[in-house]
C-alpha cells in the first residue's frame, strides 16, 4: 500500500548523487547483509552507510534482484527473535524524545548540529 509519505518520496525525492547505489541495489540487494561497496573504511556517519538505503529503496518499491541468504533458516529465525525482543522493549518515539531531552540533551544537540543529519 502506498502511503502519502511514500507517494511523495516516489515523486519528489532527489536522489542525485545516489545513482550508483540505486543501480547497485537493483542488481543485488539488500545492502544490509554484505560489506559496503562504497566505503573501504567506516562511513562518515550512520545515515550515509549503505544499509540506510535499504528501507528507502524498499519503501519506494525499487525493483531489485535479491541476493541469496548467507545464513541458514535457523540462524535467520534466531536473528528475527533478537530483533523482535529489542523492538518489543523499545520506547515509542513520543516517550523516547522527552526522555532524551531530559536525560541526554547532548545526543540531541549533536544530532541537530551534524551537517549530514
Amino acid at each position: 500500500m502506498q502511503t502519502p509519505l511514500w507517494q511523495a518520496a516516489n515523486h519528489e525525492a532527489n536522489i542525485s548523487g545516489a545513482e550508483a547505489r540505486v543501480a547497485h541495489f537493483c542488481e543485488q540487494s539488500p545492502f544490509s547483509y554484505r560489506p559496503s561497496l562504497f566505503y573501504t573504511v567506516l562511513p562518515p556517519d550512520f545515515f550515509s552507510d549503505d544499509h540506510s538505503y535499504d528501507p528507502l529503496l524498499l519503501g519506494q518499491q525499487v525493483l531489485a534482484q535479491y541476493v541469496q541468504p548467507v545464513e541458514s533458516p535457523q540462524e535467520w529465525q534466531r536473528q528475527v527473535m533478537i530483533l523482535r525482543y529489542l523492538a518489543d522493549r523499545a520506547l515509542p518515539q513520543q516517550e523516547a524524545l522527552p526522555w532524551l531531552t531530559l536525560q541526554r540533551p547532548d545526543l540531541l544537540e549533536a544530532f541537530v548540529q551534524e551537517p549530514e543529519s
